[in-house]
């Protein structure tokens, strides 16, 4: 009797423990992606300036001007972060004076980011 049930315990724990191999780094990359880039990379102010969301991040932007809606804009790219899941990086759009128009958190599951900027209706 006591084998079948030590045998039931080590099954258990056994279970127990992968599971929180694999829950805990997957875990870890939701509560990422769901509470540390929205606290990392949304901008205080909507008239921010990329000098200022660079300060404010701590991160140097990929930066690169681009034509959209008939005008030139810039984007600002952040980097990915290494621990979370996001399926793009942020993205910042800034007009000719440098002031915030609009951004994404994710831009590669924000179809209507990439539309209201990049359509070519």
């Amino acid at each position: 009797m006591k084998q079948g049930r030590s045998k039931k315990v080590f099954e258990i724990s056994l279970l127990v423990a992968v599971l929180g191999v694999i829950g805990l780094p997957l875990g870890g990359a939701l509560i990422g992606n769901r509470y540390y880039i929205p606290h990392r990379f949304t901008p205080r102010e909507k008239a921010a300036t990329i000098q200022q969301l660079e300060k404010d991040f701590d991160v140097k932007f990929q930066i690169r001007r681009v034509a959209a809606k008939g005008r030139d804009y810039i984007l600002a790219t952040a980097p990915m972060v290494g621990w979370a899941f996001p399926s793009g990086p942020p993205m910042y759009v800034f007009d000719s004076q440098g002031c915030l128009l609009d951004y994404t958190l994710d831009s590669g599951d924000d179809p209507a980011f990439m539309d209201r900027w990049w359509s070519k209706k």
